[in-house]
């Protein structure tokens, strides 16, 4: 019944010595279902066969929209799915463009003018550099830490941070390349943006 669409059992052509006959829950050709109806050596009238056909298909509906309420909502978690992998993209790419691009401008202008600077700000540049791949390095490790996470190969251990230091760290990175903007923290959780040059 459930692989052909076509009534089966008692008062049918096929397994007629069964006790039920069994009726398709479908909708546009589409089984969802077999229901049996126990009708002994009587057949159904036309009116029985009609109320049965008519609750059947009441039932293939109601699947039916459950079915469709089911795959819209997992389109819906897909798509947002998307949207939070497009964004992490995004948020990663700008992560690594930033010490990247400090990293490349520090390099090129020790090789082009590398004669000329003093000591001092050769140590500075290369300390630059120094804490931009390490920052790069860091980088890489939390997200190779996240995908392991994902797969279930990393056990987490959670510990208690202080919340100054992590800004802290933070800030200190940004600001050395704030680009004439500073970045206050308050101490209760609230950061500012200042331009801190005319212009």
């Amino acid at each position: 019944m459930f692989e052909n669409n076509r009534r089966a059992g008692a008062s049918s052509e096929t397994f007629s010595d069964a006790r039920c006959l069994y009726l398709a829950i479908q909708m546009e050709g589409k089984v969802y279902g077999v229901a049996g109806i126990v009708v002994g050596s009587r057949p159904l009238d036309s009116f029985e066969n009609s109320v049965a056909l008519s609750i059947l298909g009441e039932c293939a509906l109601a699947l039916e929209n459950r079915k469709n309420a089911r795959e819209k909502e997992e389109a819906a978690v897909l798509a947002k799915n998307e949207q939070l992998r497009a964004d992490l993209l995004r948020s990663i790419s700008h992560d690594l463009r930033t010490p990247l691009t400090s990293i490349s401008g520090n390099a090129s202008n020790l090789l082009s003018n590398g004669d000329g600077l003093d000591a001092e700000t050769k140590a500075q540049i290369y300390g630059d550099i120094y804490e931009d791949s390490l920052w790069l390095i860091n980088l890489v490790e939390n997200l190779l830490a996240v995908t392991r996470i994902e797969e279930g190969r990393m056990n987490i251990r959670l510990s208690a941070e202080l919340m100054d230091e992590v800004i802290t760290e933070a800030l200190r990175h940004v600001n050395r390349r704030g680009g004439g903007h500073e970045i206050i923290y308050d101490g209760n959780g609230r950061c500012f943006w200042r331009r801190s040059t005319p212009g």
